[in-house]
């Protein structure tokens, strides 16, 4: 088993299917988490 995770996001369009469309944008965070071992976070330049 890979001991590392892979993180691909979603399908293609998701943001364009919700009403209304929601991209992510410059000062987005966007914030990963695993229990027991931490956390990492992104802010979208």
């Amino acid at each position: 088993m890979d001991p590392f995770p892979h993180l691909t996001g979603t399908p293609a369009g998701v943001g364009m299917g919700r009403t209304p469309a929601r991209y992510l944008a410059s000062g987005d965070e966007v914030r990963t988490s695993i229990d027991g071992i931490g956390e990492m976070t992104h802010v979208l330049r």
